[in-house]
Formats: structure tokens, C-alpha cells, sequence
């Protein structure tokens, strides 16, 4: 409760910026521009996951290891796409989506695995998929033709699922779950002409 209260807080000492941005002629009078931008990149990944359910009262969980226990293959390609919209010189909207896909294959698990009600424990073919959205608004108080830095406030959303097959046994079972990130901080960039 108490970062809940404190991101509220900080939002609104960014609302009076906000407001002077968009009703003050001095803030810039630069026409609406949009840029697309493609980033690639190798995604490593690792991960530890402990699932505990609550039996006659008591947590009873596991530990599993995306890597050592399920052989996810790493690292993976990854394309992200990010669309740049400056309504005018000090204002600016940002886009952002990208995926993220593993997939490992154990034939032989070192324990039985109880994932969705299904029970897991050989020839286990692993699917993860992470899908990111991202939403960005960045007041450029300080702010030139190459580039500026200014706070910046927005939310990234990840929507994460996870399956697990089994052919041997006829087990398939799949979780998926949605996980808002409120952002905020001080971001910036330069542009480097040439000539």
C-alpha cells in the first residue's frame, strides 16, 4: 500500500509540468513528427520460479529452474518495435511491443513435476512466450533539434504464458498471467549529426 501511495504521490508532482506542457506557448511550437524505430537484440534468460499452494493450512511449494530443469534454450532473437510521436518540441509519446519465445525438451525430469493439475515427468516439451507493451510520456524541459532529457512517466505491460507437453503421459497444461509495471524517471538522448 505504502508504493502505491508513493507512486501516486510522485505522479502528481509531475501533473503540473503536464498541464503548462500543453497550455503554454513557450513550450515549443515544433509540428508533429513520428518516427518508427526496429531494435534487435540476443535474449539470455534465466529464471527460478517457486509455485506454493496453501494444504490443510500449510504452504507447500516447489522450486523449478527454467534452465537446469527444463533445458529452455538460450539465447533467443529478439525484434522490438517502437513507435515515436513529438507533438511538439517538448512532448513526447512512445510506443513499444516486442515478444519473447524459449522452448526446451527434457526426456527425463530429476522429480515429478505438478504444474496446472497435470503431472509431469517425461518427454516434457516446454513452451514460455512474454509478451511486453509498452506506453511512455516524456516532458522535455530541456530540449534541442539533437535530442533532450526530461522526466518521464508511463507503464509497461507483460503478458506471460508458459506450457508444458507431455506425449508420453497425454499431459498438457498451460498458465498464463498479466503483469502491469508503472515506470517513471528521468530519461534522455543525443543525436549525433554529421558534417
Amino acid at each position: 500500500m505504502r508504493r502505491i501511495g508513493l507512486f501516486l504521490a510522485v505522479m502528481c508532482s509531475f501533473f503540473p509540468f503536464l498541464l503548462s506542457a500543453q497550455s503554454s506557448k513557450d513550450w515549443g511550437t515544433e509540428h508533429w513528427r513520428v518516427t518508427v524505430r526496429a531494435n534487435y537484440w540476443s535474449s539470455d534468460y534465466a529464471g527460478i520460479v517457486k509455485a506454493v499452494e496453501e494444504v490443510d493450512g500449510e504452504l507447500v511449494g516447489e522450486t523449478l529452474d527454467f534452465v537446469d530443469d527444463l533445458d529452455i534454450q538460450t539465447p533467443t532473437s529478439v525484434w522490438e518495435v517502437e513507435l515515436w510521436a513529438r507533438p511538439s518540441k517538448r512532448n513526447r509519446i512512445i510506443l513499444s511491443y516486442y515478444q519473447c519465445r524459449y522452448r526446451g525438451e527434457v526426456d527425463v525430469l530429476s522429480e515429478e513435476l505438478d504444474f496446472a493439475g497435470e503431472e509431469f515427468t517425461v518427454d516434457v516439451q516446454t513452451y514460455l512466450v512474454a509478451d511486453r507493451f509498452a506506453f511512455y510520456y516524456q516532458f522535455l524541459p530541456f530540449a534541442t533539434k539533437r535530442g533532450g532529457i526530461g522526466p518521464l512517466i508511463g507503464v509497461e505491460y507483460f503478458d506471460l504464458g508458459i506450457e508444458l507437453k507431455s506425449e508420453a503421459v497425454d499431459a498438457k497444461a498451460k498458465e498464463t498471467i498479466g503483469l502491469p509495471i508503472p515506470v517513471i524517471g528521468v530519461a534522455g538522448d543525443y543525436v549525433i549529426g554529421y558534417g
